[in-house]
């Protein structure tokens, strides 16, 4: 059986949060909520969500939010 070697986003989950990277969420959050409009009522899905940098903090303004990531470990730094 072959060895599964480690995700990449899996060796830097840890690291992934930089200033760089939480300023381009910022900007792609932003560009979101222009078109968002009332989500209240729904469910959202954030499928690739890495670290929740962009879903997390618009979680309150919608029903349920499930993040879901290929990168067991990055998902670990959204708890």
């Amino acid at each position: 059986m072959k060895k599964m070697t480690q995700n990449v986003f899996d060796q830097i989950a840890n690291k992934y949060d930089s200033p760089k990277q939480q300023a381009l969420a910022n900007v792609i959050r932003q560009a979101i909520e222009k078109e968002w409009g009332d989500q209240s009522d729904k469910r959202v899905l954030d499928f690739g969500c890495g670290t929740g940098l962009i879903s997390l903090p618009l979680a309150h303004q919608v029903k349920e939010l499930l993040l879901v990531d290929v990168s067991t470990e990055m998902v670990k730094v959204t708890q």
